[in-house]
């Protein structure tokens, strides 16, 4: 075929780039947090996330003999969530006079333009949906997402019930610094102790207490924290399994065999998965739980995710001209808001518009959707420490 013949229409070819460009942030561009919300995502249901959360126990019970009366007494234990949609956007501009001047040359340079400022865009917004997991969403005048930082909390108001009315919804939180000994996780009553009074409660050693994450058969799957941390980590780890005394009574738990492996998107993976090939996030464990790190994560934070509990809600676009991504068929274009595609992401392109007081064009990528905590309870939160 004589490709010289084919007509060339330059506006097309930057768009299928950033189509293509957008699904590979999906998949590998984003931080392992933000790949392992949005990779099960749900489609949001403003009546379906309304849940019912018990809050208390029915004391409508008891025992009997022979034609003792039941207590029969109605009662409403509930309460109900009030899961907050955000969208989050990035644009890209097209300087229309630019963009004639490069069409001059044939149309080479053209495309070059304006797929170097979509690479950007694409780019940045991959690190604003990583961003985006963890914060406390009251950025941008209370319109960023709400993250990790406000849905893993012991205080305030997190979908609409109160953590002091309803202290059952509170998630385990542990501020370091308000010890009386190190913030360090090297110092003897931190390290491997933190781990462990966050999983299953204590004291520390100024005596304040830490709450349990773990409740019968649920208990935190992930561990997050800073690359620095992580890294201190490890070199516990190496120091328990080459040390003595203590170090080699510990031997046994912490062997690089056992405390080394590999999490993927979907769940932790052994180290005999990992020799199978089955690689992914590098992971250290404890007590059978992986501890991954995020570059995303705030500095001096762990925190402790029962991903059962979480879920990232997507909106699906709806409007005219606009892309949503599936994983399996790549980018989709919805004709209207009648065509009933819906893909629970939430990630969506708004293809290059005009504007109608300027010479140029723009494209908004866009993330809308709730990041949806069930029950912090099972979830857990350490703050301000150090390596």
């Amino acid at each position: 075929m004589d490709y010289t013949t084919v007509p060339r229409v330059f506006s097309i070819t930057p768009d299928l780039i950033a189509d293509a460009k957008l699904l590979d942030i999906i998949f590998s561009g984003v931080s392992p947090v933000a790949i392992k919300m949005l990779m099960k995502s749900q489609t949001f249901s403003a009546i379906r996330d309304r849940l019912p959360v018990q809050i208390a126990r029915s004391t409508s019970q008891g025992s009997f003999q022979g034609m003792a009366q039941f207590d029969r007494t109605v009662q409403n234990p509930f309460t109900y969530t009030a899961y907050e949609p955000r969208a989050i956007y990035q644009s890209v501009s097209f300087v229309g006079l630019e963009k004639d001047i490069n069409a001059l040359s044939g149309g080479a340079a053209h495309l070059d333009y304006e797929s170097a400022l979509i690479k950007n865009g694409t780019d940045s917004f991959m690190a604003l949906i990583s961003e985006q997991m963890f914060v406390t969403g009251t950025g941008n005048s209370n319109q960023d997402i709400i993250g990790l930082q406000t849905s893993i909390s012991n205080s305030g108001t997190y979908a609409g019930i109160s953590r002091t009315t309803y202290p059952t919804w509170a998630a385990s939180q542990y501020a370091i610094g308000t010890n009386s000994h190190s913030t360090s996780i090297a110092n003897t009553d931190n390290g491997f102790n933190i781990l462990r009074r966050m999983l299953y409660g204590g004291t520390d050693a100024a005596g304040n207490v830490i709450t349990r994450t773990t409740y019968g058969s649920q208990s935190p799957t992930l561990v997050v924290m800073p690359m620095t941390l992580w890294a201190s980590f490890e070199a516990l780890y190496t120091q328990t399994v080459t040390g003595s005394g203590v170090g080699q009574a510990l031997l046994a738990n912490y062997a690089p065999m056992v405390a080394r492996g590999s999490v993927d998107r979907y769940k932790a993976q052994t180290s005999n998965e990992v020799l199978s090939g089955q690689a992914g996030f590098k992971a250290i464990f404890f007590s059978g739980v992986p501890i991954i790190f995020d570059e995303y994560c705030p500095s001096g934070t762990i925190f402790f995710l029962n991903e059962n509990s979480i879920e990232w809600h997507g909106v699906p676009a709806s409007g005219k001209n606009m892309i949503t991504y599936d994983l399996n068929q790549g980018p989709i274009k919805v004709d209207g808001p009648n065509s009933n595609i819906n893909f629970s992401m939430g990630v969506s392109r708004r293809l290059n518009i005009e504007s109608y007081n300027q010479y140029g064009e723009a494209t908004d990528f866009i993330l809308h959707g709730a990041l949806e905590v069930f029950n912090p309870r099972f979830n857990g939160i350490v703050t301000g420490v150090t390596n």
